[in-house]
Formats: structure tokens, C-alpha cells, sequence
């Protein structure tokens, strides 16, 4: 009887390997998996501008209060932030320091104003002039 138990706590233990590293395997392999979404970090922001007319029905909500901090450089302008309305959520993007495209730009910030049809809301999107 001696001898069958180190067989038998073999038999057992490859039981529980056979049992556990497929599980094991399988959530390595499924953690490895690619789900995560490819980040872009840039040293200076970008200001997108939309070419499309952009309308939503609900009232855009206050503009949030943002910290500037010190600028990078004479040549940097602060682009305060906006309120962006994406599937029908409303979305701040922050404000950030962008560099001046040349000696004189000015920036004029992006506003929402009343549709003049009464319908809804009109996003007219910040640019350099």
C-alpha cells in the first residue's frame, strides 16, 4: 500500500495539471489579447476643426473653469476648453497651451450659439486668424 501513494498523489496532481493550466493558459491567452486602444501622445496638442455643421437640440452645458498654468513658451497661446457633443453626450475637451502659427495669429475661440432656425444649438469651431 506504501507504494501506491506516491502513484496515486501523482495520478492526482496530474489531474489538477491537466485541470488547471488549460484554465491558466486561457486566461494568459485571453489577457494578452489585444483590447486596449492604441494611444497618441504629442508633445503639443492639435486643434481639429470640423468642416461639417455640427447641431445638437440640447443646450450645451456651462463652460467648466480651467487652470492655465504658466505657458510653455512667449509664443504659446492658451485654447480654452469646449464642450463637445459626441452621440448625443456632451464631452469636455480640455484646454491646452498651442504655439502660435505665426508671430501675430490670434485665436478665436469655438462657440455654441442658438440656431437661428430655433432648432437647436450651432457649434462654430474655434481657428487662427
Amino acid at each position: 500500500m506504501a507504494g501506491r501513494e506516491p502513484a496515486e498523489s501523482m495520478n492526482i496532481m496530474k489531474k489538477i495539471i491537466s485541470g488547471i493550466l488549460p484554465l491558466t493558459i486561457g486566461f494568459l491567452v485571453t489577457g494578452c489579447t489585444s483590447h486596449h486602444r492604441t494611444m497618441v501622445v504629442t508633445t503639443e496638442p492639435v486643434t481639429t476643426q470640423t468642416t461639417r455643421t455640427v447641431v445638437v437640440t440640447e443646450e450645451p452645458p456651462p463652460v467648466q473653469t480651467e487652470i492655465e498654468g504658466s505657458a510653455p513658451s512667449e509664443g504659446h497661446v492658451w485654447i480654452q476648453g469646449y464642450w463637445s457633443n459626441i452621440n448625443g453626450h456632451w464631452v469636455w475637451a480640455s484646454g491646452h497651451w498651442e504655439l502660435r502659427p505665426r508671430v501675430n495669429a490670434i485665436w478665436v475661440p469655438g462657440h455654441w450659439d442658438k440656431n437661428p432656425e430655433g432648432k437647436g444649438w450651432i457649434w462654430t469651431a474655434g481657428h487662427w486668424e
